[in-house]
């Protein structure tokens, strides 16, 4: 079996564009962006120097063409399913709706299930019309787009555990079989104090375990960053690798938890391709009850493979 392709619109639409289910719309031959995601490389030399060394890599956001056909078999039916292209893309986020989302293409594979990017119009589609499509019921609308967060996103995995009394120790599951280094995100659902794993790590691919962060040369293999939540944090809170959110907020979205933790907060994101480890979540004074999870976003530089 090839690859799926599917075009979820930002109108609520979805639409097959290859394999089964194809209907009255289609994607063309030569696409273009949908493989490696890009990145950008920085190096700099000595005045006396034989070569350089490496500054910066930068990942950029990714750019895109996709052929979008439409055919019918009357001129009614074909503009019907040009109009459905049209309206299946958008240059911004609905600013009237609250629950709105980018259009979203996911590709599907036997090999590495499916994966999704969300892509907005960089400009306006110019219509390829070497023929008149109301004479012939078909046209070709290449479709140029642009993915601000350029990896392809597969399903996150969770793990969470469950602490019935009001203090102990349980373990969850991290892993990042990608080869992108991961930033998780820990919900704590409950009231109570909560010690959260936030170790770095070392070693080789496939092999990485709790050790010293080599670019700052601190062992923190240990470390644990404890976090109270309070009745008047609504119930729970959410702790943030990812330095472009917020650290911590909290279910009634105040900005009591960040303020507490003064300027403590979450370091360390998984390197590519970690196996499997336990690592230890602590609780003290808690409701019976308190859920911890840990979410493990799966992000792809390809539509599949790098397993």
């Amino acid at each position: 079996m090839g690859a799926l392709v599917e075009l979820f619109g930002v109108d609520g639409s979805h639409h097959p564009l290859s394999g089964d289910g194809v209907q009255n719309i289609y994607l063309g031959t030569s696409p273009q962006g949908l493989y490696d995601s890009p990145v950008e490389t920085s190096y700099k030399s000595g005045a006396f120097e034989i070569g350089g060394k490496l500054t910066k890599v930068t990942r950029r956001y990714r750019n895109l063409m996709l052929p979008i056909g439409s055919y019918a078999h009357s001129p009614d039916e074909w503009a019907e399913a040009d109009s459905q292209v049209r309206k299946a893309f958008d240059y911004e986020l609905d600013p009237w709706d609250p629950d709105a989302t980018p259009a979203i293409i996911r590709i599907t594979t036997d090999r590495s299930g499916p994966r999704e990017l969300g892509v907005f119009m960089s400009e306006s589609p110019v219509m390829e019309m070497e023929t008149d499509p109301w004479d012939y019921e078909h046209s070709l609308l290449p479709v140029m787009l642009i993915a601000p967060e350029p990896d392809w996103q597969a399903p996150a995995d969770v793990s969470e555990v469950t602490f019935t009394g009001t203090s102990g120790e349980q373990f969850v599951t991290v892993s990042n079989p990608t080869p992108l280094p991961m930033m998780h995100t820990w919900i704590i659902a409950g009231r109570g104090t909560v010690a959260l794993p936030d170790h770095s790590w070392t070693g080789p691919k496939y092999a990485r375990v709790p050790g010293v962060d080599l670019a700052s040369g601190k062992d923190h293999s240990e470390r644990m960053l404890t976090i109270e939540v309070l009745a008047s944090d609504g119930g729970g809170i959410t702790a943030e690798v990812d330095r472009m959110k917020i650290p911590f907020r909290n279910v009634v979205n105040s900005m009591r938890p960040t303020a507490a933790m003064r300027g403590n907060r979450l370091l360390y994101k998984i390197p590519p391709y970690t196996p499997p480890t336990q690592l230890p979540v602590w609780v003290t004074g808690a409701l019976p009850g308190l859920k911890v999870s840990c979410i493990q976003p799966r992000l792809w530089p390809r539509p599949w493979g790098g397993e």
